[in-house]
This record gives structure tokens, sequence and C-alpha cells, in this order.
């Protein structure tokens, strides 16, 4: 489960495949709750915003007021959840995905 606390931020959750399972902006006092067979990979905008939670366990923000991370989110055999990517920082900061789509490049004369 995803939740925006005190202020809004956007999320975008993919599963294993790459598929988008939720592009969307959430209102404070909003949260949506997700499942997938695999890990969720979630990107969202203002993270010290966002509390997530995983098979019931608050793992809290995932960042800072205004910071943009993607963590991924899994469930190993021992039903706990794992928080992060092997061989990677739980944590990875980047633009939101709005940012990623191509633009047409103005020249500056």
């Amino acid at each position: 489960m995803v939740a925006a606390r005190d202020a809004q931020s956007w999320l975008e959750v993919r599963d294993d495949d790459r598929h988008v399972l939720l592009a969307q902006l959430l209102r404070s006092g909003d949260s949506r709750t997700l499942t997938a067979p695999g890990a969720l990979n979630i990107r969202m905008g203002n993270a010290g915003a966002v509390d997530v939670s995983c098979n019931g366990r608050n793992l809290g923000p995932s960042g800072g007021a205004g910071q943009v991370v993607t963590i991924r989110v899994s469930v190993v055999a021992s039903g706990e959840c794992e928080v992060g990517q092997a061989g990677r920082s739980p944590l990875a900061a980047g633009p939101p995905p709005s940012a990623l789509a191509t633009a047409p490049i103005a020249s500056v004369d």
C-alpha cells in the first residue's frame, strides 16, 4: 500500500515486466493498494509525503520532502518484505516520469 500522508505526491508503479500498474497523483490522505506476483518498482515524487507498507508492515517514507525516489519492494519466501535491489542502493533518485518523455530541442542563438 502507498499512502500520501500530509501532502500530494505523484506515483508510478511497475511490475517485474515493467508494465505500469498505477500512474497517478495522490492527494493528501489518498492511498492505493497494489498486488503483483513479483516485485513492485515504485517511483514517487515528494517521497517524504508517502508511506509505503508491505504485507501490513509500514516501511515509512522512502525519501525527503520534494525528493524523487524509486524503490523496489518484494516479498521473500518467509513473507518478509525486501526493499531495494541486489547490488544497488535501496533508493535511487531521478526525474519524474513526465520528464523522461522526448521533447523537441530548441536551439539557443
